[in-house]
């Protein structure tokens, strides 16, 4: 298996075992909920849009962009 071509979006996938949507941004792998329900598609479009939001790099950063949270982002400190 290879690696996507540039510019091309993750994609959801269904893990068999679990029955769960699962989705892998930058080599981490985001549970997503029961497959097929409306909570999973609605983590998953906020998860793209935070990989959009990020220049397609961190979806964390990209979290906090969009304004929403899914997974902590941790606070900054000022120097």
């Amino acid at each position: 298996m290879g690696r996507r071509p540039s510019g091309t979006l993750p994609a959801m996938r269904w893990h068999k075992p679990t029955n769960t949507a699962r989705i892998t941004i930058g080599g981490k792998v985001h549970s997503l909920g029961r497959w097929g329900s409306a909570e999973a598609q609605d983590r998953f479009d906020t998860l793209v849009a935070a990989f959009i939001a990020s220049g397609r790099r961190n979806v964390d950063a990209g979290l906090a962009v969009i304004g929403r949270r899914v997974a902590p982002v941790p606070p900054r400190e000022v120097a």
